[in-house]
C-alpha cells in the first residue's frame, strides 16, 4: 500500500490525491476487510495495554525515542523475550515502517472506520517518526547491552505542538519525504 499511495501522490498523479488512492483501496473487498480486521485488533491492544491518552502519547514519545530497552525473560522458557541485538523497542526500518504505518491510518479513515480515532494515532506516529529522525537512537549492542538512548523532553517539547493539530493532508506531507521516496525509486 505504501508504494501505491507514493504512485498516488507523484507529480502526474496528485491533481487527483486523495481520491485516486481511495478509489485504489476501495477496488477490493479483501484489502478492506483486512484493513477493518488490523484496525480492530491495533485499537484493542492499544485500549488494552494503555488505558488513556497520556499513556498513549508516553508510548509513541518513548518509541521514537528509542528509550524502552527490554531485557526481560520470558515467563515460560525463562529465555530473553528479544534478541541480544535488538532490544530496544523500535521502528526497525524508519522510512519504511513509519510511512507503512500512516498510510494505514490513512487507509483506515478512508474506508470509513473512526477518523477521530485513527487521526490521533498517525499524529502520535508523526510525533515519533520526527523523534526517531532527530535523535537517531542506538539498537542494543550484539551482546545485549542497553545502548542507555537518553530520554529527550526538550526534543519531545520542542517537535510535540506540530503534530498536536496536524490534519491527515500535513501529515501525507511529512511521511511523503525524500527518504521514502528515494527507498521506493520515486525520486
Amino acid at each position: 500500500m505504501l508504494s501505491g499511495w507514493l504512485t498516488d501522490r507523484n507529480e502526474m498523479n496528485m491533481q487527483n490525491y486523495p481520491q485516486n488512492f481511495q478509489d485504489r483501496i476501495n477496488m477490493s473487498d479483501d484489502l478492506i476487510n483486512a484493513i477493518s480486521l488490523l484496525s480492530e485488533n491495533q485499537l484493542n491492544m492499544i485500549n488494552e495495554k494503555l488505558d488513556d491518552d497520556v499513556l498513549i502519547q508516553k508510548a509513541f514519545e518513548y518509541f521514537g525515542q528509542g528509550v524502552l530497552f527490554d531485557d526481560f525473560s520470558d515467563v515460560e522458557t525463562n529465555q530473553p523475550r528479544r534478541p541480544s541485538d535488538d532490544r530496544v523497542h523500535m521502528m526497525d526500518s524508519i522510512h519504511f515502517g513509519y510511512p507503512r504505518w500512516h498510510v494505514f491510518c490513512r487507509s483506515a479513515s478512508f474506508i470509513g472506520l473512526d477518523q477521530d480515532i485513527w487521526l490521533k494515532i498517525d499524529r502520535l506516529i508523526g510525533l515519533a517518526y520526527a523523534l526517531h529522525m532527530r535523535l537517531a537512537p542506538r539498537r542494543s549492542g550484539s551482546d545485549g547491552s542497553d545502548p542507555q538512548n537518553p530520554e529527550r523532553p526538550d526534543i519531545v517539547e520542542e517537535l510535540g505542538p506540530m503534530f498536536e493539530a496536524s490534519s491527515f493532508v500535513q501529515l501525507d506531507e511529512h511521511f511523503d519525504n525524500r527518504f521514502v521516496r528515494a527507498l521506493f525509486g520515486h525520486v
